[in-house]
């Protein structure tokens, strides 16, 4: 079970005031929202002790915290699990090029067990391709249709050498979209082996569900292309479409059906 509400909202009452200056608890969100959390995940644990309890804390962790680490850690039963938030912790070229994810950074004293958490390649991400957006959905914004799946692989990568033990991404978009299908064959990919090679994966792992290592490596690089240009799309179109009028296996098949739709979409918002 997963708790996540409360954002960075703090109750102003007195009484709220008055615990969030106790030096036992902090003085944000954060104690508002174990506040109220904690109550569940014990109720929870009584009726069921083989649960898993993963709460967002809103956060990723730094340097600082291992000093002065934040309160709450120490007063969620200890099976609860943190879910830090990752998105700008990771090496970013959109939102954080550096990084601030050193290998010298673990999370802070008092994390019994951590999960991450990615908001990239979901609508409350940037737009990372051209194409990364729906012109026609209110619901479909921001990043719902960006290809992220190198950083799903850099992060799982990390996360494991930090002994994370788990990763959480947003899926709002379903497998019609061949970026997003590929998004969470990565995400089921690297977090089962977040050593694999991203060549590896695109060539072995990913080569029956395509037709081949041939048509496997050709499906992300026409997925990944950023071309706007119209007879460069067309000419895409028109690959896919043989490709998918040879293939055999249905599977394969819809696949590439679906990627001929893609590339007709992104001829469409070029229009």
């Amino acid at each position: 079970m997963n708790l996540e509400h409360g954002d960075f909202f703090q109750c102003h009452c007195p009484r709220c005031q008055q615990q969030r200056a106790r030096p036992e608890n902090d003085r944000n969100y954060h104690w508002d929202m174990m506040v109220t959390q904690v109550p569940v995940i014990e109720v929870g644990l009584k009726i069921n002790p083989d649960l898993w309890y993963t709460y967002a804390c809103y956060d990723g962790y730094h340097a600082d915290m291992a000093s002065c680490p934040p309160r709450f850690l120490a007063q969620y039963p200890e099976p609860a699990i943190t879910q830090w938030t990752y998105t700008k912790m990771i090496a970013d070229p959109l939102l954080n090029p550096a990084g601030s994810w050193p290998l010298s950074l673990h999370p802070p004293p008092g994390t019994k067990h951590s999960v991450g958490f990615l908001h990239q390649g979901s609508h409350w991400d940037v737009k990372r391709q051209w194409w990364g957006e729906s012109a026609q959905s209110a619901v479909a914004f921001g990043g719902t249709y960006s290809l992220i799946c190198d950083l799903i692989q850099q992060t799982c990568r990390r996360a494991h050498a930090d002994q994370s033990e788990g990763l959480q991404i947003v899926g709002q978009i379903g497998i019609a979209s061949p970026q997003n299908e590929l998004n969470y064959l990565a995400f089921e990919a690297f977090t089962w082996n977040p050593q694999l090679e991203f060549a590896t994966w695109v060539d072995q792992e990913l080569a029956p569900l395509y037709g081949g290592p041939r048509l496997s490596r050709r499906y992300f690089e026409l997925v990944s292309h950023t071309t706007q240009d119209p007879h460069d799309l067309a000419k895409q179109v028109t690959e896919a479409q043989q490709i998918h009028a040879r293939i055999t296996d249905s599977r394969q098949a819809r696949r590439w059906a679906n990627l001929v739709a893609e590339l007709k979409r992104r001829q469409a918002l070029i229009q």
